[in-house]
């Protein structure tokens, strides 16, 4: 199936957002540095720790056996 040049432009633009995430256990280190990446996530509004229906982040130590509380969300969707 193809998409005419007309109807590419009438379809609404993905929205989604940046997120940083740690892309490997913290302990593996790469030159030195802890290994992240940057993706792509649908855009929905989200509580705080972030949560959401696609996102859930838990902060959780396992060396230190300690559970850190939700970060406030400070993302939005436009």
């Amino acid at each position: 199936m193809t998409v005419s040049s007309e109807t590419r432009q009438s379809l609404p633009e993905a929205r989604t957002c940046k997120m940083r995430i740690v892309a490997q256990d913290p302990s593996v280190r790469i030159g030195g540095k802890i290994l992240t990446a940057e993706v792509d996530v649908p855009a929905e509004e989200l509580a705080d720790g972030p949560r959401g229906y696609r996102v859930h982040v838990i902060d959780y130590d396992s060396s230190s056996k300690v559970l850190y509380p939700p970060v406030l969300c400070q993302i939005s969707i436009a």
